[in-house]
């Protein structure tokens, strides 16, 4: 359960100019982080890259989940949690 509401931040207009490290390392989502001054587990982060979306924000300890809308990546345990095909998905996760 995530402890406080982190403000939501859509990639387009996140605060860490590209220039300022390689977009989507590891180091570019622990910045984020400490710019809006939260820990990276009360963080949740939804995105369609299985890289760049999904395991390094999960590397860092953010709650990550990958959004695979032609089901590809199935049958794993953690596919089973961490993978959702669509948005409302994460309703059952978080509650209503």
């Amino acid at each position: 359960m995530i402890a406080k509401k982190a403000p939501v931040i859509p990639a387009s207009t996140s605060p860490v100019p590209p220039t300022v490290m390689p977009a989507f390392s590891n180091g570019f989502y622990a910045r984020v982080c400490g710019i809006q001054g939260v820990k990276p587990q009360e963080v949740v982060h939804i995105g369609d890259h299985w890289v760049f979306d999904f395991i390094n924000p999960s590397r860092i300890g953010m709650n990550a989940y990958y959004l695979d809308r032609k089901r590809k990546r199935g049958g794993s345990v953690i596919a089973r949690k961490y993978v959702i095909s669509d948005l409302s998905e994460l309703l059952g996760v978080f509650g209503r």
